[in-house]
């Protein structure tokens, strides 16, 4: 595995360790949405640009599933009643 293959790897466990889509994880690190897709048409990046990606990951580490629950919109008296009447 070369160097760029190696990096698509990093970005593509760490997109799927944080449900995040890989074109929005690399627009974030490193700006540029498409790194990904030209990196697998055989083009490279610079080491700049690698270590760009590698220090958002290590700012940012994916968190375990289930660790920290999202909060949900709360809809307001009588939402879940109205709800669950449309199914019926």
């Amino acid at each position: 595995m070369d160097a760029n293959q190696q990096l698509v790897a990093e970005i593509e466990a760490y997109a799927a360790a944080t449900g995040m889509a890989v074109r929005t994880f690399c627009k974030k690190a490193a700006g540029n949405s498409e790194l990904v897709e030209r990196m697998r048409g055989g083009g490279s990046v610079t080491l700049k640009i690698a270590e760009r990606v590698r220090n958002y990951i290590r700012a940012n580490p994916a968190k375990r599933a289930g660790s920290s629950p999202r909060r949900l919109k709360t809809m307001g008296p009588g939402a879940y009643r109205t709800c669950v009447s449309s199914v019926r």
